[in-house]
C-alpha cells in the first residue's frame, strides 16, 4: 500500500512538473506575423505538389513497366 502511495506520489509530481513547463512555453507563444503566415502556407504548397508529383512519377513507370510483362 506505502509503494503504491508512493508512485501516485511521484506520478503527481510529474504531472504538475510538466504542467509547469508546458505552461512556460505557451507563454512565450505568439501568433504569426500575416508574412510568416503566407510564406508557411508557400512552403506547405510547394512540399504537397513536391511529394504529389513523385507519385505521379512513380505511378506512370510501374504502370508503363506492367505493359511490358
Amino acid at each position: 500500500m506505502g509503494n503504491l502511495k508512493a508512485s501516485m506520489s511521484k506520478l503527481m509530481l510529474f504531472v504538475k512538473s510538466y504542467a509547469i513547463k508546458c505552461k512556460r512555453v505557451l507563454k512565450l507563444l505568439k501568433y504569426p506575423s500575416k508574412q510568416e503566415l503566407i510564406m508557411s502556407m508557400k512552403i506547405t504548397i510547394a512540399g504537397f505538389l513536391i511529394i504529389g508529383f513523385i507519385g505521379f512519377l512513380t505511378s506512370l513507370i510501374i504502370n508503363s513497366l506492367n505493359i511490358f510483362v
